[in-house]
């Protein structure tokens, strides 16, 4: 068993202590020649100003930026949601307005007649011929001319049109597009369909008669006294009007824009750019984008005249489609190509409820164009920044070698010959003592000058006689001269 003494305790605190002490001093010495060199090292000072700025400077740069981004992302949900909202708006008071005119009790007790009489067969002539279609007309012409929409149909639980105010579509079959809505209004609930091509010859935006015109139709229940669906109403409403308008409430600057789309990609509103669109050859000339456009992601920028290498059924959809008709609503701020192929930021929503996503796009360039100018300035001022600090540095090393050359004369004119001039040691009236040195015995001497401004020929001879009346003296007492002669 053994113990460790006192004294070996002590002897270890010690030498404790003294490590710590050295550790100390040597952290001391080394701060003290760094101070040393910095306060040396004038050169450095402007580097480092320029990087303490550089760094101040990036710091606010992000800062703002962080800010600008969060602000066009807030303005870009804002807008969406505006045109959101407006449509939804639109959307309520059409169905509201349809389900006022369905629930007319006129209205109903026709629709059970003919349902009952020539709506059984269903067929064109014994709709057409039938009294109930001329009583329908006059409950619902007048309605209809009132509010703006172009026409209206009712449809049977069988899917035929056998109310309408137009002859050549009785007894059709309610067109593919519109049975899904249809089945809703059926259900008991009014909705309204998105825009489709039209089958039946239709008005245009010009007012020529034609197929394939874009329409839609809000859709409410009729229901009889015992409250169920006996058929639906449909009232036809033009895309080019309301629909349209609403989603271009909000167009941000100049290449702001909002469109509507539905599951299979296609653009179901009209777009900002048609005339672009024309010129890039997505529409022929007599087209517009409504129902026409297909939002494809080209792969490049058409606009700047590129050429995409597939077709256009081909092309994936553009980032914002695919995402909303996969039922999803995002936004991206980094930048994707729309269907010009166009770089453009975006926010989109699916509304599950009238089957369609409204998008919300505008250009990136514009987008950012303030933090784009931002980074420009702050980059430039980084520029002006380094270049000052580079010619400062190059002043102060160029002040530096002057000192040094300034030093280096110094040094010369304080030589003469083998010996140094040290340190002045006394002024009289004839000259001047310094205390030297010989450069290679390195002995120390005694070195006087004549004052330049008191020299003469008398001077001189006086002090030559000095020299050489105490070049004779050998007395330890006295001093020994080791040479004389005469500066440039």
């Amino acid at each position: 068993m053994s113990s460790k003494s006192p004294l070996s305790s002590s002897s270890s605190t010690s030498r404790i202590t003294s490590a710590v002490q050295s550790r100390a001093r040597s952290v001391i010495r080394s701060a003290l020649t760094s101070g040393k060199w910095l306060r040396r090292a004038i050169w450095v000072w402007p580097l480092i100003a320029a990087l303490i700025l550089g760094l101040i400077g990036l710091t606010l740069r992000s800062s703002v930026e962080k800010a600008l981004q969060k602000d066009i992302a807030d303005r870009l949900k804002s807008n969406l949601q505006t045109e959101v909202t407006a449509l939804t708006l639109w959307v309520k008071a059409n169905e509201k307005a349809a389900v006022s005119a369905a629930v007319d009790p006129n209205l109903i007790t026709v629709v059970e007649q003919l349902l009952n009489g020539a709506g059984k067969t269903a067929l064109q002539a014994d709709l057409i011929q039938a009294p109930e279609q001329q009583t329908l007309r006059s409950i619902l012409d007048p309605f209809v001319e009132a509010s703006d929409y172009q026409e209206w149909v009712i449809v049977s639980p069988a899917q035929k049109l056998v109310g309408s105010s137009r002859n050549d579509n009785l007894g059709i079959d309610n067109p593919k597009d519109d049975v899904k809505w249809c089945e809703i209004a059926l259900k008991g609930k009014a909705t309204i369909s998105p825009p489709r091509k039209s089958v039946v010859l239709l008005k245009d935006i010009d007012g020529q008669l034609r197929a394939g015109v874009p329409t839609m139709f809000v859709w409410a229940p009729i229901r009889n006294s015992q409250d169920q669906v006996i058929a639906t109403l449909g009232l036809r409403i033009p895309p080019y009007r309301e629909f349209t308008e609403f989603l271009s409430i909000i167009r941000p600057g100049e290449t702001g824009d909002t469109y509507a789309i539905v599951a299979d990609g296609r653009m179901v509103s009209v777009s900002r750019f048609d005339e672009q669109l024309r010129r890039i050859g997505l529409l022929h000339d007599d087209e517009s984008s409504i129902l026409n456009i297909s939002v494809r992601d080209p792969g490049v920028d058409m606009v700047l005249g590129l050429r995409p290498d597939k077709a256009r059924s081909e092309q994936p959809m553009t980032l914002a489609a695919a995402d909303v008709v996969a039922g999803n609503s995002g936004q991206n701020l980094t930048g994707y190509r729309d269907y010009r192929g166009v770089t453009v930021i975006g926010g989109w929503q699916w509304l599950p409820e009238f089957g369609m996503g409204v998008i919300t796009e505008q250009e990136h360039a514009e987008a950012f164009r303030i933090l784009t100018l931002l980074r420009n300035v702050f980059w430039s001022m980084f520029a002006l920044l380094g270049l000052a600090a580079g010619a400062i540095l190059a002043f102060m090393l160029g002040l530096r070698r002057q000192q040094l050359k300034a030093q280096k004369a110094a040094l010369e004119v304080r030589r003469l010959g083998q010996y140094a001039l040290d340190v002045k040691l006394g002024e009289g009236g004839m000259g001047t003592v310094y205390r030297g040195h010989h450069a290679m015995l390195h002995r120390p001497t005694a070195i006087k000058f004549l004052n330049v401004e008191k020299t003469n020929d008398q001077t001189i001879a006086r002090f030559e006689r000095e020299v050489n009346l105490t070049a004779g003296l050998s007395h330890p007492k006295t001093i020994a001269i080791y040479d004389y002669g005469r500066t440039p």
